[in-house]
Parts: C-alpha cells; structure tokens; sequence
C-alpha cells in the first residue's frame, strides 16, 4: 500500500489561496490536522519461498487508521499522513512526507515541482516487507476561477527500494500523473490518478484517490477519503473519515 502521498487535498495550496469565502484569513500559513478511522481491503502479494511454497496473495478487510498534517503558505505546502491497519494477521504501517513549491498563486497559470519520502512497512508471520521510495514531480497548475476549478498535470520519477525478509531490489519508476481540485465556500474537493510505470519490471500500477471536506465553519469540517492503489507489494481500496480542524 502506497499511500501517495495526502489527505485533505493534497494540491490545496493551488485553491486554498484562491478561494478563502469559506476560511479566514491564512495567507501567513495555516496547519490542517485530520485523524481519521474507516475501513481497508488489502490484498498482500507475497513472493515465492522455494519448493512447496508458491506466490500467494492473501486478502482480508480491517479497520485503517490514519493521521494527517498539513502546513500551507500560499506558495508552499508540507503534508504527512500516517496510516496503520492490521490485515490478514499482518501489521501494516506507512508515512509519506510531501512538499510542494507552487508559483504565484496570483497567476492563473503557474509551475510546481514536489519532492516526497515514503516509508512502508509490512510485518507477516514469515518475511517483513519494507518499502523505502524517495520520489520527485514537476507540473502546471491551470485554475479557472468562475469555476472554482484548478488542474495539476504532472510528470515525476521514484527510487524504490524493497525488502523482503533478506531479499532486497530497487526500481525505478517514471510518474505519469493530473490532480483535480475544486473548493467553493464550504466544501472542498479533490480527484487524483496516477500511474507508476516501473522502468525495471516494464509493469504499471494505477493510484485513483477522491477527497471531500465540508466545512462547518472556518476552523472545523469533516474529510473524507477513498482510495485504490496498486503496488507490487499489496493492492488496497480503503475508505476514511474523521474531523479536521484548521488552525
């Protein structure tokens, strides 16, 4: 499970700054905090161990629970989102750190490169499966304004290193990605796919996420998050919900 990264609109510097009818004023930065509860169907790919003990994949719904962070400038954000569930007797565990530098949020068209560090653990009763994957991005933001409407498209590139008990490799992977963000008043939305095309296995895995915050006031709403992911390692499909505040 490769959580890209992300909760509460991880693009929401590109409309946050656009659209402030619903929050006060934050243009000296502003921090989001989400815990967050829902359910995760995970489907965990284990290799072959030798004679008499074929590839199999093992697949199980749990409870998933998640903590997000969120520091935004009108130019700047840095996310983090923890995630942790218990599958098929297996303790899942992963943090993704994500920054984003964006260019004046007064232009409708501008620049936006990222940097992000995921960290990915999976302890079964055999082998231990650790994830490590540094990655980086590079896009347009397109808003349009009547619409309340902004458009990511993006291209990036992943260093992915992968432990299997004492099996290690490393692959790398080129990031074909668009995000679509929407904020009006209240409400808050966001639509993200993207796909990893791993240069090594010439495989490609798809990532579909869908986020919605409704805002009660300028300080307090409610998220939620559904996510399907594809990874060499598990496959999930997971649903969140919880309250955020902003500070």
């Amino acid at each position: 499970m490769m959580a890209m990264g992300l909760l509460l609109l991880t693009g929401l510097v590109a409309t946050a700054s656009e659209d402030q009818s619903a929050l006060r004023d934050h243009s000296g930065g502003m921090v989001v905090v989400s815990p967050l509860i829902g359910s995760n169907r995970d489907e965990l790919k284990l290799p072959a161990r030798g004679p008499g003990m074929p590839a199999t994949t093992l697949t199980d719904d749990a409870l998933e629970y998640g903590l997000y962070a969120m520091y935004v400038h009108p130019r700047i954000v840095v996310n983090n989102f923890f995630f942790y569930t218990e599958p098929n007797d297996a303790e899942v565990a992963g943090n993704l750190t994500f920054v984003n530098l964006y260019g004046s949020p007064e232009h409708n068209i501008k620049w936006n490169v990222g940097a992000g560090y995921l960290w990915h653990e999976i302890k079964t009763a055999g082998p231990t499966i650790k994830v490590n994957a540094p990655m980086v991005k590079v896009g347009g933001v397109f808003r349009c304004p009547k619409l309340h409407l902004s458009l990511n498209p993006y291209v990036g590139y992943l260093w992915e290193g992968i432990e299997v008990g004492s099996y290690e490799s490393d692959t790398e992977s080129m990031l074909y990605g668009v995000t679509l963000n929407w904020h009006w008043r209240m409400l808050m939305a966001t639509c993200k796919y993207y796909m990893q095309d791993d240069q090594d296995t010439d495989e490609q895995y798809n990532v579909v996420r869908a986020r919605l915050a409704v805002f009660a006031n300028d300080t307090v709403g409610l998220l939620m998050r559904a996510e399907y992911m594809e990874h060499s390692t598990s496959d999930d499909t997971s649903f969140l919900i919880g309250p955020v505040v902003v500070f």
